[in-house]
């Protein structure tokens, strides 16, 4: 790797930063190498994943609440080039919020979910795992609304194939 003396020319986004907090070092990294992504899964892994975590998601509203439990089950692009993400949220406003999200946690934890709550935010949240699945439950109290994202591991389709998943 070779590097440059500070007085380089840098792009303008790191330029503009240099000159207005010119005690900074600015260190630019070359563009990582793209990862090992695996065997791609076949039409039917992603599908069975895609009724899991709508299956998934929808029980433990039911549980948790009174509400009808209605995902919005999705794919989208993975991190790594080649791979997708199922992703499910399910959204409620409601006057005891708190209370939900505890009820949402109780229910998680109860079916085998390990759960921690990190601090801080003016936010009430809980993230939670299982298996290849993640649960980000999140309240704020101002809007009274609560999120509940669900998203699977990423899985490896191929470049093209991960194209045509999220467009659908």
């Amino acid at each position: 790797m070779k590097l440059q003396p500070p007085t380089a020319p840098l792009p303008p986004f790191f330029a503009a930063v240099r000159r207005r907090d010119p005690d900074v070092d600015i260190v630019l990294l070359p563009p990582e190498e793209p990862g090992e992504v695996g065997e791609p899964v076949t039409d039917a892994e992603v599908g069975a994943v895609i009724a899991r975590i709508g299956a998934v998601a929808a029980r433990a509203w039911a549980d948790a609440t009174d509400l009808p439990a209605e995902p919005e089950t999705r794919v989208g692009y993975g991190p790594e080039r080649g791979t997708v993400v199922v992703k499910t949220r399910m959204m409620a406003r409601a006057a005891d919020g708190e209370q939900l999200v505890e009820a949402l946690f109780s229910v998680l934890a109860d079916d085998g979910w390990r759960v921690a709550r990190p601090g801080g935010g003016g936010v009430s949240r809980f993230l939670g795992r299982r298996d290849d699945l993640t649960v980000r439950v999140s309240h704020s109290e101002v809007s009274g609304g609560v999120v509940v994202d669900l998203s699977s591991d990423p899985m490896p389709v191929g470049v093209d194939r991960a194209r045509e998943l999220v467009r659908r």
